[in-house]
């Protein structure tokens, strides 16, 4: 657990001690970074902007955002820093460049999950300094150099402490389920203990119906993003372009990350990367809504 959560909570105590308002605070500064990152992302990627409302339905978003928790600050700065990496990568401004190495380390002093998409990052922008000016390259060097800096005492801490061992039963189909397919983001695999109880209590004919509905739309979501994924990896395979390279390795780092360790693929693994499942998401929607079928599909999903 990194220390950047601890500092914004007391910064938060210092304007209210009421853990809800501090609640509702984390809540809309979360969504307001959320909706302006993913509207750049939209324009910078050309996407249809419907998909930021798929984003508010996730369960996911809906409840880390509110969540009191550590590692839920990943969701709205890494969307907030995907979004800069996209936007350097498309018009190379210095400040993108900037705000995105903040960001970066950041992320990593938030948890150790921000490495997926920290990573793959640092990877694309290396590719695309090899087109760039000598200049250019000794400005990105210059900015990697104090960010590894300023992680150091962190990696020196984190070498001293032993890593708790990992809880629950690793399994390849829920981990490609998560790392591949983005079914913790699209869907409520992995969510249903929050919602199934009270339905079946509540509403007992009611209930399973519901709950067959929220089966098939986290079928339907991940389907849709394993489409866009394939548009992506394609594109990536005929340009070889650094955002082509980034998008394909943020899945890639983390399966390979959740199989090494054996982790169990919690919902909360994803926190770092869900935006870039959004991304392939709406890659797959934009295709998708150009069809009859696939409007009325896309309609019923959102529903």
């Amino acid at each position: 657990y990194g220390p950047i959560p601890i500092m914004l909570y007391q910064v938060m105590l210092r304007l209210t001690p009421d853990l809800i308002q501090i609640a509702m605070l984390k809540t809309l500064l979360s969504w307001a970074i959320i909706f302006f990152s993913l509207r750049r992302l939209a324009r910078d990627l050309n996407l249809n902007k419907a998909f930021i409302a798929i984003a508010f339905l996730s369960p996911l978003v809906f409840l880390y955002c509110r969540s009191l928790w550590d590692n839920v600050f990943l969701v709205p700065l890494s969307a907030w820093f995907v979004s800069n990496v996209v936007a350097y990568l498309a018009r190379h401004s210095k400040w993108e460049l900037v705000s995105a190495t903040l960001l970066a380390v950041v992320l990593f002093h938030i948890h150790l999950m921000g490495i997926f998409v920290v990573v793959p990052a640092a990877l694309a922008i290396l590719l695309d300094l090899k087109d760039r000016s000598i200049r250019d390259r000794s400005v990105a060097v210059l900015f990697a150099i104090i960010a590894l800096m300023a992680c150091v005492p962190y990696i020196h801490l984190l070498m001293n402490r032993p890593f708790s061992e990992p809880y629950g039963s690793f399994s390849w189909g829920d981990t490609l389920g998560s790392s591949v397919v983005g079914a913790r983001v699209l869907g409520f695999a992995g969510f249903f203990d929050y919602f199934v109880p009270e339905l079946y209590a509540s509403k007992p004919i009611l209930g399973p119906v519901i709950f067959s509905l929220l089966v098939a739309m986290s079928i339907i979501g991940p389907l849709i993003s394993l489409y866009g994924m394939a548009l992506v990896i394609g594109e990536f395979v005929k340009r070889r372009t650094p955002l082509g390279l980034f998008l394909c390795l943020v899945p890639l780092m983390t399966m390979a990350v959740f199989a090494w360790m054996r982790l169990r693929a919690h919902p909360h693994y994803v926190n770092a990367t869900w935006v870039i499942y959004l991304i392939y998401f709406a890659k797959g929607f934009d295709v998708v809504l150009k069809r009859p079928a696939g409007r009325v599909l896309g309609g019923a999903y959102a529903a």
